[in-house]
């Protein structure tokens, strides 16, 4: 999976302007965030080296041709290696083979812990908002402050991350440059724009 589209110096500088004006329309601090995964998915890779190693085992075993017995658990352990290298260099498998679960899990957990570490929550105004987009999930999650009500926002919420998740899906980067300044528009019914707001956070994506 690449992700250069959204990453290169001109698609970070696109995001930062999209963001420039979605908070000229709201008074809520939004940062973008983005990552090449939300987890390594370790325990994916183990399984498929473990299953294949299984695989290597029971071949050998009832395989008619002799085996020097003393090498299988060499021989296994080397197929069992050479699943998890596979599975955790090539990502359209380990995605292939990741439950769905466990995906959403995964960025559900690596999006709140951005929120924080990234500091999204220290506004006066607790109105922070981070857009996390993960490339290999192909998905985004929007995670507000306490400020925010997102569920008050109904269908305009779902709609920007429903469109946010498409944009990183697709990779494109217009849809989700163009949602970004939308997300202004619909924060702005519970944070209005102000004469004296103050910039608190990056525009830059992180």
């Amino acid at each position: 999976m690449n992700a250069r589209t959204f990453s290169d110096d001109a698609a970070r500088a696109r995001i930062t302007e999209s963001i420039v004006i979605a908070e000229k329309r709201t008074n809520a601090e939004v940062v973008v965030a983005l990552r090449r995964h939300a987890s390594a998915y370790a325990a994916t890779s183990v399984a498929v080296g473990a299953s294949l190693a299984l695989v290597a085992l029971a071949y050998l075993w009832f395989s008619p041709t002799p085996y020097d017995v003393r090498f299988i658990p060499l021989e296994v352990l080397l197929v069992f290696a050479i699943g998890c290298f596979a599975s955790h260099s090539f990502d359209a498998l380990r995605f292939r083979l990741t439950r769905v679960a466990a995906r959403s899990a995964a960025l559900e957990r690596a999006s709140k812990y951005a929120f924080h570490v990234l500091g999204v929550s220290r506004t006066r105004a607790r109105n922070g908002v981070l857009v996390y987009a993960a490339i290999f999930e192909r998905e985004a999650r929007v995670v507000v402050d306490e400020g925010i009500d997102w569920a008050a926002l109904g269908e305009s919420g779902a709609a920007i991350e429903r469109k946010l998740s498409t944009a990183v899906e697709r990779r494109d980067l217009d849809l989700f440059a163009a949602t970004i300044v939308e997300l202004g528009d619909v924060l702005a019914s519970q944070f209005p724009p102000t004469e004296d707001d103050v910039n608190e956070l990056c525009d830059a994506p992180v």
